[in-house]
């Protein structure tokens, strides 16, 4: 059986690239996708794959760039029986590969596998998490509620995910679901700031939750230096808050 495990980084203020030689298990191979970092090297245990060398892949969007890499496995390892995904900002622990490769061996009949948010937010408290960071403005925040509220997304029905890490079985059913993935982000974001957790539990992805992810965590080792800079639209008004969230809510609560 084939597992690659890889990571995605774009934009100007993408961190380093740490190796990982010492950590990886024997038959796990390991890629790095990027857009052209400054620290991309030999010998640190990585096989590079450029994204701006990948029919189409977003030309302007850093953000939709990512989630092309991150979604679309399938893409670039169409002979991999699983990929395993993290966001490219722990140094790993040689125990974090070997508890990852248990899971996918004691859950067989499980394709997609991503971690259960301990906060278990509500589609609210999620929709309001960027907004909170400086990551969504005030305005596009209403603007993102707006399009999740056109494309019939029902809060009842949000599930809460912590996406940074994913374990998917390379069949052709979860193909498609990656596909429907990134075309609704794609669609609902377009070129501007996301969050892949909203739409996750909306695109028909046939999702097993991982209970137990802050032991998983745990074996990640440490949390590396992961700049948010370009990802920000400034000092969000916390102020606005409470009336930004009754706002979206309102917007569930009109009749037709």
């Amino acid at each position: 059986m084939k597992i690659v495990y890889y990571t995605c980084s774009t934009g100007p203020e993408d961190g380093f690239v740490p190796s990982i030689k010492e950590q990886l298990p024997e038959n796990l191979e390991a890629f790095y996708l990027h857009d052209g970092h400054i620290d991309v090297e030999q010998d640190k245990g990585w096989s590079y794959i450029n994204l701006q060398d990948v029919s189409g892949c977003p030309a302007t969007s850093f953000p939709l760039r990512q989630r092309f890499g991150k979604m679309l496995p399938h893409l670039f390892f169409p002979d991999a029986d699983y990929t395993i995904y993290l966001d490219q900002k722990y140094y790993l622990h040689r125990s974090f590969f070997e508890t990852l490769l248990n899971l996918i061996k004691e859950n067989p009949s499980k394709h997609f596998l991503v971690p259960k948010h301990p906060d278990n937010r509500t589609f609210f408290e999620e929709l309001l998490f960027p907004f909170t960071t400086g990551m969504f403005s005030y305005e596009y925040t209403r603007e993102v509620a707006n399009r999740f509220h056109q494309a019939g997304a029902n809060p009842e029905n949000f599930i809460s995910t912590l996406a940074c890490l994913l374990v998917r079985k390379n069949s052709p059913e979860i193909i498609e679901a990656n596909t429907r993935w990134y075309d609704l982000t794609k669609g609902l974001y377009g070129e501007g700031p996301l969050r892949d957790q909203l739409t996750l539990p909306y695109s028909g992805v046939p999702l097993s939750l991982v209970e137990n992810y802050l032991e998983i965590q745990q074996e990640t080792g440490t949390l590396l230096y992961y700049p948010t800079t370009s990802r920000h639209c400034g000092q969000p008004d916390i102020d606005k808050k409470s009336d930004l969230l009754n706002e979206l809510k309102s917007l569930w609560c009109r009749v037709s």
